[in-house]
């Protein structure tokens, strides 16, 4: 099973601060799959992806102003409700993972009509490119398509230095993009999560 749980945050919070309670809601997830006296112990691969030291676990975190997220793959039956207080369930996806990667972004962010033309041109490939271009509302489906690239590098390990060979419209049965939206305030978020079966 995968878990899928996020959190609004204060949108003053640093980068620094977000990561910390990406962290902190997935080392309270762990305490309800691996036991109360489990231990958060991470170590990175060389590309940066983030792995349990002392799990068979598999996780991704993501942050963005405002919000945090957390997917986590377990064999074990965790003892996890709908709502913890400030964790909301975003979804239970029933496969049980080899590899998982997330990723949350906000609608309406800060770049430019520029910038996001740049960036498609420069990492989106041309079934991506068609994609947001026959879309009703483009701006968000730009938004879509890069967490849903995001997430899936993220789940491979290749990391941001593989988004621009990643192909969301062409990806092998080995690998399944789920997507969400999550609001809160007025606010929009597109979640992506990536699953390695």
């Amino acid at each position: 099973m995968v878990y899928v749980y996020y959190k609004f945050t204060e949108s003053s919070l640093t980068h620094r601060e977000q990561h910390k309670a990406a962290f902190e809601m997935l080392g309270f997830l762990l305490k309800r799959t691996e036991g109360e006296d489990y231990c958060l112990n991470t170590g990175v691969m060389p590309k940066g992806k983030p792995y349990l030291t002392n799990s068979e676990a598999k996780f991704s975190v993501s942050h963005a102003k405002g919000c945090v997220v957390c997917a986590l793959s377990s064999g074990k039956k965790a003892d996890i409700p709908q709502n913890c207080g400030e964790y909301v369930l975003a979804a239970e996806i029933p496969v049980d993972a080899r590899d998982v990667g997330c990723d949350v972004e906000p609608y309406g962010n800060n770049l430019t009509l520029r910038s996001k033309a740049r960036i498609t041109k420069k990492l989106f490939t041309e079934a991506e490119k068609q994609l947001i271009a026959s879309s009703g509302e483009p701006e968000n489906e730009f938004i879509r398509v890069w967490t849903a690239k995001e997430s899936f590098v993220k789940c491979t390990g290749e990391g941001l230095g593989g988004i621009k060979k990643a192909d969301i419209t062409a990806l092998s049965d080995e690998y399944g993009i789920y997507k969400y939206e999550i609001f809160h305030d007025g606010h929009g978020y597109s979640v992506s999560v990536c699953i390695q079966k």
